[in-house]
């Protein structure tokens, strides 16, 4: 089959749509009365719709709905509708047989026994539009108690919304953007039209549909199924890492990402015919209004900013860090339970802080990377655990505790052992896949102390006495990126998936998650100093089955110890030795299990690290098993310059690397094996969370791009 078909299908698709929208339709309506009349216009937004029956239903008392239609029609030749208006809402519009073009694909299907719906408590505003994304709205509120009610169509739209990073399908037409001659392909959502994003994420079902060998009734329970798991479009909710200071892994499994996986294949397919070239354009955050005017002191160290961006780190940190939906909410975002999955509520989009204008005192790309460590910095301070969550705000603990006992329903002792499993096993070198957080940082914020693996000075023994808020490795790196207001939620939640985002081969499209560099454990020496701080560093290490696998994430803060202990440096306080893990203190309690000890920290000096290990985000040398495993690293704050760095650009990650042997030392011995073959299946096609393009090709290979750029 030839890419033009597809093309023409998506034209046919956007012209037809774009005329609909002008409000002209001249196929006769008929109520149950027999009498024509005006109302609602509407639009089966699939690609040459013909021969589709369109009836009007009322709701009943029960929430269900009626099964004699108040009127009937069928649509046009561009899938244009217009039905009368009812004298009671709520209404069901319901559009069934007749055929269709299938975007990917190009063929003409049958919708055969599935039926397209939408649900309106009021008369709508705008032309309807009649997709999956209408038809899960639907039934989502008909999962609801009461059913079809007009608070809960609101819910379930809401919800379908929140899922398409805040695009109401319902009432935005699929725009003509492939024929758009202002549409740029490195536009950002501030560029993008509702129409231009609801014309990619009608490719998106229309992708999954192929992926899947499904139809459309099959498309519309996965996006229900998808919001059940927390996930969205462009971000499933899945995560790893591993608290262990030795880096053992066992990671939760990940389950199928349903349509982000499929977005992830549409951005980059030759069906795509939108100015959408990144899942990050869909939910890039806008600048906040009212740019600060900073001084120079200010933008020069993270400890400036933390000062001067205090009271809004607070607000974002007490506002509401989770997404809503129908079931999360500003007021109930801290211990939800209902409607989320054991890692809770997935983050909210923040919006960038206005940059300041860029003097010879304040590069706006040093004030970005101060911001963000100002940020890690914040964070770091709120002696948070390591969880196995997606927000740092969100606890069960108060919710769930009193069925730790036993008491209380089967199905809320089980949530309640679930969301709350702290067991001993998972920080003493077992599997961590179960436990929720570790046992090691306590209700009050402080951590126990190792000084070498396996072996700490206390383990909490109750859940009452364990911080019950806190992320783990990669959710800690996405979180801090996406507070501080640079990547948004670009950056995947999920540790292999985010140390291989990239585009495809030969795509030169732009994304907004930096550019991956081939420094590793056989390098990393030569190219420390060419490391900037917020870069973001992956690490490698064996799993259980004794498979190499991208285990860990951390963060380069271009500190060294010495630094720190300098009685010029302004946080000096928070690195003493003696106070490690202590609340109050930034280093962790296992900071002297990575080959450094007390007395030799001076002469050795090491680079500081910042990563959510052990009992939470802290700073950490970066020595021993990190230095030995070291795979790959990201730079994201300002990463176009790299291609312009004689020393870096030769390091960009390149398919040649696919077949480059490395050798890297594992405990006493060395191993040389395929650079790329590191993330376990689960990590590569399920895994796929839609931040550019993390293809399988084989058992366990991900691809990293030369032509990536930023």
């Amino acid at each position: 089959m030839t890419k033009k078909p597809i093309a023409s299908a998506l034209c046919a698709l956007f012209a037809a749509l774009a005329l609909a929208a002008c409000g002209s339709s001249s196929n006769s309506v008929t109520d149950n009365n027999g009498t024509t009349t005006g109302g609602i216009d509407g639009k089966v937004a699939l690609a040459n719709a013909t021969g589709m029956q369109v009836r009007l239903y009322a709701v009943n008392a029960d929430g269900s709905i009626a099964t004699t239609p108040l009127a009937s029609t069928t649509v046009d030749g561009s899938g244009s509708f217009h039905l009368p208006a009812p004298t009671q809402w709520p209404v069901i519009i319901d559009a069934s047989g007749g055929s269709y073009t299938d975007l990917v694909s190009g063929a003409t299907l049958s919708l055969g026994s599935d039926h397209l719906q939408a649900a309106l408590d009021a008369a709508p505003g705008a032309t309807v539009a009649l997709s999956v994304y209408s038809t899960a709205s639907v039934r989502q509120a008909e999962a609801m108690s009461g059913g079809l009610t007009a608070s809960n169509i609101t819910l379930g739209q809401q919800q379908v919304q929140a899922y398409l990073g805040g695009l109401d399908a319902q009432a935005t037409l699929p725009a003509a953007s492939s024929t758009d001659s202002t549409a740029s392909t490195t536009a950002v959502s501030a560029d993008l039209t509702d129409g231009q994003k609801a014309a990619f994420v009608q490719g998106v079902a229309s992708q999954y549909q192929n992926d899947s060998s499904g139809d459309t009734g099959a498309t519309v329970r996965q996006i229900s199924a998808d919001i059940g798991n927390g996930s969205t479009l462009t971000a499933c909710s899945a995560g790893a890492g591993d608290p262990q200071d030795d880096g053992t892994v066992g990671a939760a499994g990940t389950g199928s990402c349903g349509l982000a996986s499929s977005a992830a294949t549409f951005v980059n397919s030759a069906a795509n015919d939108t100015p959408v070239t990144s899942l990050a354009q869909l939910n890039a955050p806008a600048d906040e209004t009212n740019p600060d005017s900073l001084s120079a002191a200010a933008c020069a160290s993270p400890q400036a900013l933390l000062a001067a961006y205090q009271d809004k780190f607070d607000f974002r940190r007490t506002h509401i860090q989770a997404a809503t939906t129908s079931t999360v909410n500003s007021k109930n975002w801290r211990d939800v339970v209902a409607g989320v999955n054991s890692w809770g509520p997935v983050a909210v989009n923040y919006a960038r802080y206005a940059t300041p204008a860029s003097t010879a005192s304040c590069d706006r790309h040093e004030w970005q990377r101060n911001l963000l460590m100002a940020a890690v910095n914040y964070w770091v301070d709120q002696d948070i655990n390591y969880c196995h969550h997606h927000i740092p705000g969100w606890s069960p603990y108060e919710k769930l505790s009193a069925y730790l006992s036993g008491k209380g329903t089967a199905d809320e002792v089980k949530q309640a052992k679930l969301f709350l499993n702290f067991s001993s096993g998972s920080t003493g070198g077992g599997d961590s896949s179960g436990m929720k957080c570790t046992p090691s940082r306590f209700a009050d914020g402080h951590q126990a102390v190792s000084d070498k693996t396996g072996v700490q000075s206390e383990t909490a023994t109750k859940a009452s006495e364990v911080k019950w808020n806190g992320v783990d490795c990669s959710d800690f790196t996405s979180w801090v990126y996406n507070f501080a207001g640079i990547t948004g939620n670009a950056l995947s939640t999920g540790v292999a998936t985010q140390a291989c985002q990239t585009n495809r081969a030969g795509d030169s499209r732009t994304y907004a998650t930096g550019v991956l560099l081939d420094i590793n454990a056989t390098n990393i020496d030569t190219f420390e100093s060419q490391l900037q701080p917020g870069d973001l560093l992956y690490i490698l290490d064996k799993n259980a089955a004794g498979s190499r696998n991208l285990a860990h994430v951390i963060i380069w803060t271009g500190l060294r110890w010495n630094d720190t202990q300098a009685s010029s440096y302004a946080d000096r306080a928070k690195f003493d030795i003696a106070k490690r893990g202590q609340v109050g203190s930034r280093l962790g309690g296992d900071f002297l299990a990575h080959g450094v000890s007390e007395a030799n920290l001076a002469t050795k000096n090491p680079y500081l690290i910042v990563d959510s290990h052990f009992a939470g985000p802290a700073y950490r040398p970066f020595s021993g098993w990190y230095v030995a495993n070291v795979s790959q690293v990201r730079r994201i704050i300002n990463a176009r310059a790299v291609r312009q760095d004689a020393t870096l650009a030769p390091y960009i990650m390149s398919l040649a690397d696919l077949t480059t042997p490395i050798t890297l030392p594992h405990g006493k011995k060395t191993e040389t094996y395929t650079q790329f073959l590191r993330a376990e299946r689960n990590a590569g096609r399920q895994a796929q969370t839609g931040y550019g393009d993390l293809a399988n090709t084989g058992d366990n290979a991900c691809i990293r791009d030369a032509n990536f750029a930023q």
